[in-house]
């Protein structure tokens, strides 16, 4: 049994652009469960139950939040102190291709 949630949002926007990548943060919240961050580059927006129960499992810094706003501030806190191989991510399950799950929303190097 594959589990996979539907990916809902793919925004069109360039991940190398930290404003559009903060953009797409923010559509993204809409439907994630949680954000997680490793505590140093790491951030992750966790968009079905399964990658949820990982992050909250793995994962040392983890914001779980009915309103969005928290979840949004806890992402640009994140950011603002991570070193300088700071990423973000959505992440969905995929059981077939793991990796095709993953949507790139803020690249290392953004300006």
């Amino acid at each position: 049994m594959t589990t996979e949630k539907t990916i809902t949002r793919q925004p069109k926007h360039d991940p190398q652009s930290l404003i559009d990548g903060m953009l797409a943060v923010d559509e993204y919240l809409e439907d994630a469960i949680l954000v997680a961050f490793d505590g140093c580059h790491k951030i992750y927006l966790a968009m079905d139950e399964e990658q949820a129960h990982f992050f909250r499992t793995e994962y040392p810094h983890v914001v779980e939040a009915d309103d969005k706003d928290s979840m949004s501030d806890a992402v640009s806190d994140w950011y603002e102190i991570s070193c300088s191989l700071r990423f973000v991510q959505a992440v969905y399950t995929n059981d077939e291709d793991p990796n095709a799950g993953f949507i790139e929303l803020i690249e290392q190097f953004a300006s």
